[in-house]
Order: C-alpha cells, then sequence, then structure tokens
C-alpha cells in the first residue's frame, strides 16, 4: 500500500534532527518485523547520516521524496521547511505494514548533481541504500496483488 509522511524540518527541527526523525520511523517501521533484526536499520542508514542531513538542509528531500520500497510497503518521505513545516500535521507511529517487512527493504535517496557523488559514496556497499529513482507504484502494486486471498478460510471463521 502507498503511504506518505510528511516530517517537520526548518525552523521546526534542524536537519540533523528531522533526519533522525525519519531513522526513527524507519526503525520503528521495519523492525517490527521479525525478519529485520533490532538496530540493523539505523545501523543500515549510519553511512548517509551525513548526506541525508545536507539533503535535508538544502530542501531537497522537500521536494524529491526519500521512498521506502518492500514487499507491501511503498512509503515516500518528505521532509517539509519553510512556514509549511509549522502547520503540517506529522504522523509519526509506525507505518502500517512494516510487521510484513522483509529483510529486501529499500531507502531510494536521489540528490541534486552538487550532491550526487557525496550520496554515490555514501551509500556504495549498502543494501538497503538506492541512489536509483524509485520504482514506480504501480510495479509494486502488482506484485503485491498476486497475493490470494483462501475465501475457504475467511468462510470456515464466519466472513461469509
Amino acid at each position: 500500500m502507498q503511504r506518505t509522511r510528511l516530517i517537520a524540518g526548518s525552523p521546526v527541527r534542524t536537519a540533523s534532527d528531522a533526519w533522525t526523525v525519519v531513522v526513527q520511523l524507519l526503525s520503528d517501521t521495519l523492525e517490527r518485523s521479525n525478519a529485520v533484526s533490532p538496530g540493523s536499520v539505523a545501523a543500515a542508514l549510519t553511512d548517509v547520516r551525513g548526506i541525508g542531513s545536507a539533503l535535508t538542509a538544502a530542501g531537497h528531500l522537500d521536494e524529491t521524496p526519500l521512498v521506502l520500497v518492500d514487499e507491501g510497503l511503498y512509503v515516500s518521505i518528505r521532509i517539509v521547511r519553510g512556514d509549511n513545516a509549522f502547520t503540517l500535521e506529522e504522523i509519526l507511529d509506525p507505518i502500517p505494514g512494516g510487521v510484513t517487512a522483509t529483510d529486501d527493504w529499500v531507502l531510494h535517496m536521489t540528490a541534486p548533481d552538487h550532491l550526487a557523488e557525496h550520496l554515490s559514496s555514501a551509500a556504495a556497499g549498502s543494501d538497503h541504500i538506492s541512489t536509483a529513482a524509485a520504482p514506480a507504484y504501480q510495479e509494486k502494486a502488482h506484485e503485491a496483488m498476486s497475493l490470494s486471498i483462501d475465501h475457504d478460510a475467511l468462510r470456515r471463521i464466519g466472513g461469509n
């Protein structure tokens, strides 16, 4: 299912604090799954902490979201700055669907040209960070639709 999360950036939070909120949101969501080890999400994002904060400070993540993609999860995360940061309604609870997350989750991060090399260098070797644009949501939605519902099991428990 496609979800969107908006996080208040400057002047409500520093760029570093906003990035910390992103890491916490992703950790709280993905680590609900038995397939994702406690502490592994923050560890996977450690190498991109500096560039994540820089992208936040530059306003790039207000215009171009981070996108978390996994089986059953497609989440766009924007860090909103300026006057809009004061008025947005943040939802920082774990994102529904996290309990089904796999250890194959990927956070898609893109950067403007002048920061692209820094992002690529920071993300190099990570199984969980991609500098490529996220796949279109429809692609993931089609995969999720391939799951079937056991109608007989529903009938047995009284679901008609």
